[in-house]
């Protein structure tokens, strides 16, 4: 697909993804009309209005903002508390941001959506993770040859299955100078980059019950991870031999956490859920060392391309190193940029 056709296809589906605001306000009108005849009169909802509220707003979030994950709980009464049903529904769901003020998004976030119904007391609430992606990489996708039609949700698909990548490396990282990370994905390598400064806005919170209903900003947790933005996509034939023995040794290192890792996933997104059988077992201390170690290789360096490494650029390494020389660029056009010549990396 032509680089002009691929920007088409994108700013369609961009469209269709800012309106997923008005949807969120659409969610917390239905609950205030809803609720109105029991909160606003001091009564508790019924068992049947409960669950017809729950399931209302399910088919709107999982019909207009189609998530890339969703999980239903519910917690049945008990014979002391018969009357402690509740449903909590979490999503995650791609949101635009428009961090250059140009007055269209050009950055879309993973944002977390939870939300909680008893008999009396509902709360919305959605919040934005630290784990974005730029459209330049759902460009890249169509143009280098991937076959899908929404490629912001693909990226974000992709994403979230190493949601808790940048918080296990992100201060080893930061400690060598690393900026660069790659995560496969799409049948290719996606190409991001941490940034422990990069500014995350509020979450918004709507909380009804006593007969009113109260709605707050809510500053991010200071515990977030450096925010990890895919920048740009590399397709099969585009990937080099290093790199793609790279991604290789941490897709295993992945499939050795197993199960502990999307549960790990899922925690980032969730953190305060509470309906849930059990609590996760963490991934093993062994395996963690492992990814910390790993990310801080000189072959991740040379793979990822890394504009830095203890302060070190990359100009630096070409002279100095000619070893590293022979180590090819994720992204010629990047490394131009840098001043590098391109034939270092052919």
């Amino acid at each position: 697909m032509t680089s002009r056709h691929s920007i088409e296809t994108v700013r369609d589906e961009v469209s269709r993804i800012q309106k997923s605001v008005d949807v969120l306000d659409a969610v917390v009108g239905e609950v205030r009309d809803r609720l109105e005849r029991y909160f606003g009169h001091g009564r508790k909802m019924p068992e049947h209005a409960l669950r017809g509220l729950a399931r209302d707003i399910d088919a709107t979030i999982t019909a207009e903002l189609r998530p890339i994950r969703r999980r239903i709980g519910f917690r049945k009464p008990t014979p002391v508390r018969p009357k402690s049903d509740a449903y909590e529904m979490l999503y995650l769901v791609v949101m635009p941001e428009d961090q250059l003020g140009e007055g269209r998004p050009r950055y879309f976030r993973l944002a977390s959506m939870r939300i909680v119904a008893t008999r009396k007391k509902v709360l919305v609430e959605c919040m934005p993770t630290a784990l974005g992606l730029r459209q330049h990489a759902a460009e890249k996708l169509i143009v280098r040859g991937a076959d899908v039609m929404e490629s912001v949700r693909n990226l974000a698909l992709s994403l979230a299955g190493w949601a808790a990548l940048p918080g296990l490396v992100d201060d080893v990282m930061e400690e060598a100078g690393f900026e660069r990370m790659g995560i496969t994905g799409c049948k290719g390598l996606l190409l991001g980059a941490l940034d422990p400064r990069a500014p995350i806005p509020p979450g918004r919170r709507v909380t009804f019950g006593n007969g009113n209903w109260v709605e707050e900003d809510v500053p991010v947790s200071p515990l977030l991870p450096a925010s990890f933005t895919i920048n740009t996509y590399i397709g099969d034939r585009e990937i080099q031999p290093n790199q793609r023995g790279a991604m290789a040794v941490i897709d295993q290192w992945r499939d050795a956490c197993g199960e502990a890792f999307d549960l790990a996933c899922e925690e980032v997104f969730w953190p305060e859920r509470e309906i849930r059988d059990a609590f996760p077992d963490p991934i093993e201390d062994e395996l963690v060392d492992d990814i910390r170690k790993l990310v801080v290789e000189t072959r991740m360096l040379k793979a990822m391309g890394n504009a830095k490494i203890a302060g070190v650029r990359l100009m630096d390494l070409y002279e100095n190193d000619p070893e590293f020389r022979q180590a090819p660029a994720p992204d010629l056009e990047e490394a131009e940029e840098e001043g590098i010549p391109a034939s270092v990396f052919r």
